[in-house]
């Protein structure tokens, strides 16, 4: 028996995201939240249209916008999940970002 479903572990991948992105901790965000190539929609927060971009160069952007933030500190809930395939998934949350 798998110890967390499906459901369970794309939540845990999309804390992660968040929790690593507090810490900056830019390596575990490659290695085990994101894919190589990532489709990231912001839209909802900066007006941006999606894009297609690596991990490495969301981690960089990120990094480079914290450079004056002391601290970050990320909330979300209201997971809801769709599997697109057995490898694909379309995640929708609430989520707040206090920057400190």
């Amino acid at each position: 028996m798998e110890p967390f479903t499906v459901r369970e572990r794309i939540i845990e991948a999309v804390n992660k995201l968040f929790v690593y992105t507090d810490n900056r901790d830019w390596d575990l965000l490659q290695t085990e939240v994101f894919s190589p190539e990532v489709h990231l929609d912001m839209s909802s927060m900066t007006g941006a249209e999606p894009e297609d971009l690596t991990s490495g160069e969301i981690c960089e952007r990120w990094a480079q916008g914290f450079t004056e933030v002391d601290e970050v500190n990320h909330l979300a809930g209201n997971y809801l999940i769709t599997l697109l395939s057995l490898d694909n998934a379309a995640v929708h949350c609430y989520a707040t970002a206090t920057h400190f």
